[in-house]
C-alpha cells in the first residue's frame, strides 16, 4: 500500500465497505483526531463542508452528533452510539443520517502502528447490499478522499507544533500561575509554576485549574 493512498473495497456478496488509509502520525494522535471535538471540527467531512455541530460522549453506550454545512448553506446531520472504545487502537460505532434514520450501519476503525505512522483499517457494515450501494453512489469515495487530505494537513500541523501552542493556567486555588507547552500528541505538558504574591504554595495545597490555549 502506497503511503497516503486510500483503498476501498465493496464485495459483491457482502453488504460492507472496507477501506485502508495510511496517516503519517502515531495511533494515539490519529485516534484523538477521530474522537475529540476540537480536532474533529478541523477535518471531519469533505473540503467544501464545515462541521458546525460536534457533540461527542466517548464511552461505550455514549453517543455522538454531527451536523455539516455544505455549499449554499444546506445542512446534513448524522448521529450514532459507541459500541467499542479502545483509545489508540479501535473504535466501533453505529451511524445514521438524518434523512434516513431507519438505515443504520455499524462502522469499525482499527489504528495500527506501522513504519512512520498509522494504518487505519475500516469496515462499514450496512443492513443490505442495496443500502451499501446507495451510500457508495452518493459520492462516498470523493468525500472520503477530500476528508483524508484534510486529516493529513491537520496531523502535520499538530506534529509541527502549529496546532498546539503555549497554554496558561489562568486560575489556581493555591495561588499559582502555570505557563507551559503541550506536546504535539497532547500527552506531555512542560513548563513552570510561579506562585502569586501573598498566596504561598506548599506541599498539600489544593488547587483547581482552568487551561486557556493561546
Amino acid at each position: 500500500m502506497i503511503h497516503g493512498d486510500l483503498t476501498i473495497q465493496t464485495p459483491p456478496d457482502e453488504p460492507v465497505i472496507r477501506f485502508q488509509r495510511f496517516v503519517a502520525a502515531p495511533p494515539a494522535l490519529v485516534f484523538r483526531a477521530w474522537t475529540e471535538p476540537e480536532l474533529l471540527r478541523r477535518w471531519w467531512g469533505p473540503a467544501e463542508y464545515q462541521l458546525i455541530v460536534c457533540e461527542v460522549d466517548l464511552r461505550v453506550g455514549g453517543g455522538y452528533r454531527f451536523v455539516h454545512r455544505g455549499p449554499g448553506g444546506v445542512e446534513y446531520g448524522s448521529r450514532g452510539r459507541y459500541l467499542e472504545v479502545e483509545p489508540g487502537r479501535r473504535l466501533v460505532n453505529t451511524f445514521t443520517r438524518d434523512p434516513a434514520p431507519d438505515r443504520e450501519s455499524v462502522d469499525a476503525a482499527d489504528f495500527l502502528a506501522v513504519g512512520g505512522g498509522t494504518l487505519v483499517s475500516g469496515v462499514s457494515r450496512h443492513e443490505s447490499i442495496a443500502a451499501r450501494d446507495e451510500h457508495v453512489n452518493a459520492g462516498m469515495e470523493g468525500g472520503m478522499r477530500g476528508t483524508y487530505r484534510k486529516l493529513d494537513d491537520l496531523m502535520k500541523q499538530e506534529q509541527s507544533g502549529r496546532g498546539r501552542g503555549p497554554s496558561t493556567l489562568v486560575h489556581a486555588g493555591a495561588g499559582a500561575t502555570y505557563t507551559g507547552t503541550i506536546s504535539a500528541d497532547g500527552t506531555v505538558i512542560t513548563g513552570s509554576w510561579v506562585p502569586d504574591p501573598g498566596q504561598p504554595v506548599h506541599p498539600g495545597s489544593a488547587y483547581d485549574a482552568v487551561m486557556r490555549r493561546v
